[in-house]
């Protein structure tokens, strides 16, 4: 019994560490509620809205996975470093073949601007038990415009 509560402590630290880090991340606006954007005000309790900030923050650090939820085609010709593909309209099918863990941080992302698959996609992996999710509303074409005015287009 004495060995199953050694990593009760670390665990117990673990968890306050990512409640603090999770609550700065939307006190200092990286993640929101929402960005006034309708769309996004209607999405599931514990879905956050992700400014680039923070998916740019995410890319460099890792501290979250970004789904682009665009069709394979749009992947292909150009998608954010390091984001797993996985297109709206089959979703249900590529999500068995990713084996993505229900528990890690996830930014989805489509086009942006019109575009409501990765709102319409965190509803439905919120659904699936999915617990910690975050639409980049600014999708693609506001981080390819990003990069382009540094002269760094992906």
């Amino acid at each position: 019994m004495k060995s199953l509560l050694r990593p009760l402590p670390f665990l117990v630290v673990l968890g306050v560490a990512l409640l603090v880090a999770g609550a700065n991340a939307v006190r200092t606006g990286l993640l929101t509620r929402s960005s006034g954007n309708p769309a996004l005000s209607r999405l599931p309790k514990g879905v956050l809205a992700a400014r680039l900030d923070a998916v740019e923050a995410a890319i460099s650090n890792h501290s979250a996975r970004l789904l682009d939820v665009r069709p394979e085609k749009a992947y292909r010709e150009g998608h954010l470093p390091g984001a797993l593909s996985l297109p709206f309209d089959f979703l249900p099918q590529r999500l068995e073949s990713l084996r993505l863990n229900a528990n890690d941080r996830y930014i989805l992302y489509c086009d942006g601007g019109d575009c409501h698959a990765s709102m319409n996609a965190a509803r439905l992996l919120s659904a699936l038990g999915f617990l910690h999710l975050s639409v980049y509303e600014g999708g693609w074409d506001e981080y390819t415009n990003r990069m382009a005015a540094k002269g760094a287009l992906p």
